[in-house]
């Protein structure tokens, strides 16, 4: 897999735990919420470590 097929892979991850993210809210689902922001943060940190030069 290409950088910028793992980016891309990363990007739709990031865009579907937001939907899950906001899904959860409305639906009032706070351990959900939790564990989502956590994977969250992880697919962000992945997306800043590749976008940072070397």
């Amino acid at each position: 897999m290409g950088e910028n097929e793992g980016v891309s892979r990363l990007v739709k991850i990031r865009d579907g735990l937001l939907r899950s993210i906001t899904e959860a809210q409305r639906e009032g689902w706070l351990g959900e919420i939790e564990g989502l922001q956590v994977s969250l943060a992880g697919v962000r940190d992945k997306l800043t470590q590749i976008d940072t030069p070397r």
